[in-house]
């Protein structure tokens, strides 16, 4: 995967950015922000996005996971067109940050620290952990909770090049929560 430089996110077209690991500098609240997409296994996938602590190491903002039936997160959406975030009026934009899953934007709205389920908004408060299931079909929140998994201890998420070891890192600790366990397993 390639790293991305620049501002993730603005209307739905340019949702095709939100595939790969993206960094949105200075525009984000706190610093800046790396995100991507992650896959857990053939029925569960989804999006991360880590912003910068006060200390300035990354810290998780969010990160979305979402299950369907084995294989629904490589599908493309049958319509061509990803389910995502309405536009704003007056040609505002959406700083987004995380991914697309099948048919499914999976993103978190960085400005209002809403996470989006396709078009559906979820608000997280102090949670950053949204489980979904459905995604396939008829996406249904399942809960939201907090976690704390250690992400590159003293650097910032802008310093951060491989997005990939960060969702490695991401995968791991979340299949180490034990209330995450039978949310993830196949």
């Amino acid at each position: 995967m390639v790293l991305r430089r620049g501002l993730v996110g603005a209307s739905l077209a340019t949702a095709g950015l939100l595939g790969t690991p993206s960094r949105a500098d200075a525009q984000a609240p706190g610093g800046c922000s790396l995100s991507g997409g992650l896959t857990v296994s053939d029925r569960v996938g989804g999006a991360f996005s880590l912003g910068d602590a006060p200390d300035g190491s990354p810290r998780l903002a969010a990160v979305i996971l979402a299950r369907g039936r084995p294989g629904w997160a490589s599908e493309s959406p049958p319509s061509g067109r990803y389910e995502g975030p309405p536009p704003l009026p007056g040609g505002r934009v959406r700083l987004l940050s995380g991914s697309s899953a099948g048919a499914l934007l999976l993103v978190y709205e960085v400005d209002t620290g809403l996470a989006w389920v396709g078009s559906r908004p979820v608000r997280l408060g102090t949670d950053n952990v949204v489980l979904v299931d459905g995604a396939d079909s008829v996406p249904t929140i399942v809960r939201t909770m907090h976690i704390t998994p250690p992400i590159a201890p003293g650097r910032a998420a802008c310093a951060i090049e491989r997005a990939e070891a960060i969702a490695d890192s991401l995968k791991a600790a979340l299949a180490r929560e034990p209330s995450l366990r039978a949310f993830l397993m196949p």
